[in-house]
């Protein structure tokens, strides 16, 4: 039988070594590079993360599941934030939002998990940095978190006008 701690163990290292990798092949490209050697970098599949704004939501789809923050991994959540503020101004026009309400649509491969235990804030960090909001303070942001369990993990982003709260949240909870 499996527990949750052996699932958990399982997960905190697989994201570290997946951390690593991504260390270690910035600091070889950075030496082949650096030695006139283009060639010899080492390229690995795109994260593919995807967006689109339909003029009142930001939507951005993400082939992957949020880490957990309990057994958080040094340097996991700078892809997170990196390749948030990445995919939003891949947009045509990157929308600006004085306040504006994020949801977070989590789909992980466990049936039991907490949403308040996702490292959700290199998300909201890479909003900030993609400056679609000003900051994180409950001035310009207020966020939810939703999931279930799926076994194809990905999470979906959704960011729009605060004020256009009562309008739109019913709809992308359905």
């Amino acid at each position: 039988m499996v527990y949750n701690d052996d699932l958990d163990n399982v997960c905190f290292y697989l994201e570290k070594a997946r951390t690593e990798l991504y260390k270690t092949v910035q600091l070889h490209n950075r030496n082949a590079i650096g030695q006139n050697d283009p060639a010899g970098c080492i390229v690995l599949p795109p994260d593919d993360w995807k967006a689109e704004y339909d003029g009142q939501v930001i939507t951005v789809h993400i082939p992957d599941y949020v880490p957990m923050t309990r057994k958080r991994v040094p340097g996991a959540s700078d892809r997170w934030v990196a390749n948030t503020r990445a995919v939003l101004w891949s947009l045509p026009v990157c929308p600006k939002f004085d306040k504006a309400f994020i949801l977070i649509k989590i789909f992980a491969p466990a049936t039991n998990w907490d949403a308040d235990n996702r490292d959700v804030k290199a998300i909201i960090n890479g909003i900030v940095r993609a400056h679609v909001i000003p900051d994180d303070t409950c001035e310009h942001m207020a966020y939810g978190v939703d999931g279930k369990p799926d076994e194809k993990p990905h999470t979906i982003v959704h960011i729009f006008s605060y004020d256009q709260l009562a309008e739109i949240l019913p709809s992308l909870c359905k």
